[in-house]
């Protein structure tokens, strides 16, 4: 069936290099967002949908900084069980100009987890969370194997490929 409009992978290599063309020039999440977001909705084409989710997450010894656009889900997992899901979203990138988005820092303790999930069902990332806390401590690639393995059997037969963000603090 013919599909109108770009195919989503002309979508993905040009959000791709707009934000690393974006990304040289900031340090800051929320600029790297909002400076990504007015590229892409200056260059849409009128009358096509050309929205990009994304999220931002930037590791340093001292914790965690998150920022997104779109619906990306994710959250952090403490040692002690707590969670805390990943805030600072704002509308997918392209959609509109001139938005302000921003971004959260998030300290990591040792045993904390921080995940998130391309995209999928607030229903699925919970239960991906949960298993998550089931298998605190756990090598890192049986962890990601075991999520992966229960992401496509929850999905059944709307299999789609979803990508796994796991990062752990020893």
């Amino acid at each position: 069936m013919p599909q109108d409009g770009f195919p989503a992978a002309h979508h993905l290599g040009t959000s791709r290099a707009v934000v690393r063309a974006v990304a040289s020039g900031t340090s800051s999440v929320a600029d790297l967002l909002r400076g990504s977001n007015e590229a892409l909705a200056a260059g849409g084409v009128d009358g096509m949908d050309q929205l990009v989710q994304m999220g931002v997450l930037v590791v340093d010894p001292d914790g965690l900084e998150w920022g997104c656009a779109g619906k990306v889900p994710g959250g952090i997992i403490r040692r002690d069980g707590s969670f805390e899901q990943l805030g600072a979203k704002g509308p997918p990138l392209g959609m509109m100009g001139d938005v302000q988005y921003n971004s959260q820092r998030f300290p990591m303790g040792a045993g904390a987890t921080a995940l998130v999930l391309s995209h999928g069902s607030q229903g699925l990332f919970l239960g991906a969370a949960d298993l998550l806390a089931q298998l605190h401590g756990k090598p890192a690639g049986d962890i990601v194997s075991s999520l992966h393995k229960a992401i496509r059997k929850a999905q059944g037969d709307e299999r789609s490929e979803t990508s796994v963000l796991y990062v752990r603090k020893h």
